[in-house]
């Protein structure tokens, strides 16, 4: 809904904006050269978020008497998608689009966190995998093809 909208907005004050959407991302293009070492990372940058955000900042509130696990996930997840700021250097104007994406997914890692019992490395494998698909596509399929 908040794409469609920001769709919507884009479009009436400035549609050239989008094309910002469709530019390369540079993490994605540098994974080209290794494919193998940027799914390696994907794993590791996973763990690293997850035990900050879903270990420590959700974990910790999580367990606190008096508040629904809803409310800190939301927050978390709100913080997390913050920390996200730098895509703004890639999407430039078209950022905001990238940030309920962000905020979703740190949700629903927050959600399977807590349907687990607080077991960290289900949600860690699970942003490595999404980081690691991000990386695919017919790009990295011909580069690690050696085309």
């Amino acid at each position: 809904l908040i794409s469609f909208v920001l769709v919507i907005v884009y479009t009436a004050l400035d549609p050239g904006a989008l094309d910002f959407l469709r530019r390369p991302n540079p993490v994605l293009q540098q994974a080209s050269t290794n494919p193998w070492l940027y799914v390696g990372l994907s794993f590791l940058v996973g763990a690293c978020e997850e035990t900050i955000f879903r270990g420590w900042l959700f974990g910790f509130w999580r367990d606190r008497p008096g508040t629904s696990w809803v409310v800190h996930a939301t927050w978390t997840s709100l913080v997390f998608a913050g920390v996200h700021v730098y895509y703004a250097q890639t999407y430039g104007p078209a950022s905001p689009f990238v940030y309920p994406t962000l905020f979703l997914l740190g949700f629903a890692f927050a959600a399977t966190y807590q349907a687990s019992g607080g077991n960290l490395v289900v949600v860690i494998a699970l942003h490595g995998l999404n980081d690691a698909a991000a990386l695919g596509g017919p790009d990295a399929i011909t580069v690690s093809r050696g085309a």
